[in-house]
């Protein structure tokens, strides 16, 4: 049988300080680990904040500028359709100047040398319209009959 020895008070309260100092030891590496995880924590907390404002800045920036571009085509639409609408009207008034059958006559008699056709060259078209109803049908025909020929002036008066 073995014999327990008996140590003295000294050596267990140097062995109870070393336990000690590594239990400290352990606690300090521990704390310093967790110390560690917490900023590290805080840090990409901090981080990822920063960067979702930034994309928020930017999506809002890049929205704005969407709608600006959008105001300034259809500003530039807005300008475009103006001057064609003046356009339209300066070619109306243009036409609406040409027709004047007074001016017509003038061109072409003075520019483009044309002469009125003698009454040799004419040729005159008389109609006659008939009309008939059919009634049970309710539908109504349209006769007309041409006579080519001299135009009589007895006829005209």
């Amino acid at each position: 049988m073995g014999v327990a020895r008996e140590y003295s008070y000294d050596y267990y309260t140097k062995n109870n300080n070393r336990i000690i100092k590594i239990a400290e030891e352990n606690n300090k590496k521990i704390r310093m680990r967790e110390r560690f995880f917490n900023n590290l924590f805080s840090f990409l907390l901090y981080f990822s904040c920063i960067v979702i404002l930034f994309l928020l800045a930017y999506l809002l920036i890049q929205r704005n500028s969407l709608i600006v571009k959008s105001k300034a085509e259809s500003l530039y639409l807005d300008n475009d359709i103006r001057a064609k609408e003046l356009c339209i009207e300066n070619l109306e008034s243009e036409i609406s100047e040409n027709l004047d059958l007074n001016m017509i006559e003038n061109k072409a008699a003075n520019e483009l040398n044309l002469i009125y056709p003698s009454l040799a060259q004419t040729i005159y078209i008389k109609r006659k319209w008939e009309y008939s109803a059919d009634e049970e049908n309710e539908v109504v025909n349209c006769v007309s009959k041409i006579n080519l020929g001299e135009y009589d002036d007895e006829e005209e008066e």
